[in-house]
């Protein structure tokens, strides 16, 4: 299956079984080893990353506020007049200095922050339940949640199990899930096989 070549418009209103069969998938999930193909074909479930702004760029965005650079204008002329311009640069360019090292490492301890923390997702694979990082999620794998998880990419939820999302019927899983007496679903496709 090539994942990329799948028109996947309006997924969510599709039927959980129309959808496992265009993503070549199951209700049991994906294989480790067709999981592993594509997330090579359409790489890792990740939002594209900012642009990460150099340190002169950070000390130069402290003069675009309209402030500084009035407070800029008004040192100009003083100096022309030279009248206590040279107190008036000491605090624009120190306005900016301590502007930018709080910046600098505000920016510095949210990138640390965000290397220390791992997403997981729990998905079927092999027809097992596998916690596995966020990133590694791809087209066509079946995803659990559980109360309090974070979704980890946009999805359908094809059935829900005393709040916990499964899918249909054929799934082992599902089927123990159900029997835990089934809430049915009142949002979203109609059609939940």
């Amino acid at each position: 299956m090539d994942a990329r070549s799948i028109n996947l418009e309006h997924y969510w209103s599709q039927p959980a079984a129309l959808l496992l069969a265009t993503l070549s998938s199951s209700p049991d999930g994906l294989s480790s080893a067709e999981a592993r193909e594509r997330l090579g074909q359409v790489g890792p479930n990740t939002l594209d990353a900012r642009e990460q702004a150099t340190a002169l760029q950070l000390f130069l965005r402290q003069f675009h506020s309209s402030i500084i650079l009035i407070l800029l204008f008004a040192t100009g002329v003083s100096a022309v007049l030279k009248d206590w311009g040279d107190a008036l640069i000491i605090l624009v360019i120190g306005s900016a200095v301590l502007s930018f090292i709080q910046e600098y490492r505000a920016n510095s301890m949210a990138e640390q922050l965000r290397a220390r923390v791992t997403i997981k997702a729990t998905v079927l694979r092999n027809g097992q339940a596998q916690s596995i990082p966020a990133e590694e999620v791809v087209p066509g794998d079946v995803v659990l949640l559980s109360a309090g998880s974070l979704v980890p990419a946009d999805g359908i939820v094809s059935g829900v199990c005393r709040g916990f999302a499964c899918w249909g019927s054929r799934s082992s899983r599902s089927r123990r899930l159900r029997s835990e007496r089934s809430v049915p679903a009142t949002n979203g496709p109609t059609s939940m096989t």
